[in-house]
């Protein structure tokens, strides 16, 4: 049975919610880069804020916002080559 990648945001990277709470900002501490994230990215940060696996992460997508299966796997591969770039990221997949 092989072990499912749980994917986390950096301890460094805080989240904060927008004033009409369909978003927010993402922000690095350390290098203070700020990102400003739509509705589904806010829920995709919240979701690594915890630890996440890719599934989990397309779930969030398919059921939240009837994204259909392709789609939100392309979402999110994106989506997480994007965070790793910044180097915002903990976790393998």
């Amino acid at each position: 049975m092989s072990k499912v990648a749980t994917l986390k945001l950096r301890s460094r990277v805080r989240l904060e919610r927008s004033a009409d709470c369909r978003g927010g900002l993402l922000i690095d501490i350390p290098s203070a880069a700020l990102c400003q994230c739509n509705g589904s990215a806010w829920e995709l940060l919240g979701a690594l804020k915890s630890g996440a696996s890719v599934e989990q992460l397309i779930g969030l997508l398919t059921t939240g916002y009837a994204v259909p299966d392709a789609t939100a796997r392309h979402d999110v591969s994106t989506f997480i080559r994007q965070l790793r770039s910044i180097g915002v990221l903990n976790g393998a997949a």
